[in-house]
């Protein structure tokens, strides 16, 4: 006599194209007596593994004309995955801004970004930017052109920046 072994699978999807759960039902018959018993195998295939990041490490920005600050504009980034095509990549900063769309209004200073990329299974990885917005903009500085020093006793002069600055002007002075 002999015994006969057979099985029939059902797929169920669980996330993404990668991931999903096999329900294997086995069957053994004994051709002889013509009994036959049945188990199930649960068979899971799972993406665990979180997308890889490509991020710049600092970015700088000058400030804005007339301003004291500046405007972020936030590259976008890439990255790829082991089984998903389909990644979801957000950004948050520092200075409490969210998105791509030009951040106005930045403060001069050392801030981060944190871009975040998700995958159809929920996987998630996360790589944080240095953004350093800086004064950029030199000083116009305008002299008195007419300023009369007398020099007097020990034949020294003192002269304070503002009386030989006519309308010096910084933008973040």
């Amino acid at each position: 006599c002999n015994l006969y072994v057979e099985y029939a699978d059902q797929l169920t999807s669980i996330c993404g194209s990668a991931s999903y759960q096999i329900q294997r039902l086995w069957t053994v018959t004994d051709n002889c007596t013509g009994h036959h018993r049945e188990a199930i195998q649960n068979i899971v295939i799972l993406d665990d593994t979180a997308p890889v990041l490509n991020c710049p490490s600092v970015l700088t920005f000058g400030t804005d004309n007339g301003n004291c600050s500046g405007t972020v504009q936030l590259p976008q980034v890439s990255a790829v995955d082991n089984c998903s095509n389909d990644i979801t990549i957000t950004v948050r900063t520092s200075y409490g801004a969210e998105g791509f769309a030009p951040h106005s209004n930045v403060e001069l200073g050392w801030h981060t970004a944190t871009y975040t990329a998700i995958d159809d299974c929920g996987n998630r990885s996360t790589c944080e930017v240095v953004i350093l917005v800086e004064d950029d903009t030199a000083p116009q500085v305008a002299c008195d052109d007419e300023l009369f020093v007398t020099i007097v006793g020990d034949q020294r002069a003192m002269l304070e920046a503002w009386t030989v600055s006519e309308n010096t002007i910084d933008n973040c002075a």
